[in-house]
């Protein structure tokens, strides 16, 4: 009662487990050459370019293509025979904020969404990266209190757990929910 509790751990917005799916999120636009067409407008605003392909060979950056129109279009030197297809891959500010839509079965629903169906949860988190967090404040107990929120989803492991200040091993932790 009156104790504080902190706690270090990692927390990633990554995968961290053998069985998840790593997601690579880029935007592909594809358009048809003409043999004169060298400006192609862009469904949304290039901030990197990824990859050229123009009928299946990779066009590189620098030399075969550029972005103009403050990343709106992409621009080909020699411009694509017609028919031939063409594949742009870039990020996009939807990519560039990196933020996912996951769904499983079986989880704690983290944000507490409702209207799930077959039983799945579905949660936003933003991805890439992995942070460590010492000493965070998480809650202070109350004699009957048990559960801490860390204010973090996704929690890799919890290295340490101090109850008024002396070490505690007795803990469970929700990876999901970010609670221990």
């Amino acid at each position: 009662d009156g104790k504080v509790v902190t706690c270090d751990y990692a927390y990633s917005v990554g995968s961290t487990d053998a069985n998840a799916v790593i997601v690579t999120m880029e935007q592909v636009a594809g358009f048809a050459g003409d043999g004169v067409t060298r400006s192609f407008p862009l469904p949304s605003r290039c901030l990197t370019p990824l990859k050229l392909l123009v009928g299946g060979v990779e066009i590189p950056e620098g030399t075969g293509f550029e972005i103009r129109d403050d990343g709106e279009s992409l621009y080909i030197m020699e411009p694509p025979e017609a028919n031939e297809s063409v594949l742009f891959s870039y990020v996009d500010p939807v990519c560039q904020g990196g933020y996912y839509e996951t769904r499983s079965s079986g989880l704690d629903n983290p944000y507490s969404q409702n209207d799930m169906a077959d039983d799945g949860e579905t949660a936003f988190f933003k991805l890439g990266g992995a942070f460590s967090v010492e000493n965070r404040l998480v809650g202070t107990g109350d004699g009957s209190k048990k559960v801490f929120d860390t204010g973090t989803p996704l929690i890799r492991g919890v290295s340490k757990v101090l109850v008024g200040g002396q070490e505690v091993t007795d803990y469970a932790l929700n990876n999901v929910k970010g609670t221990v």
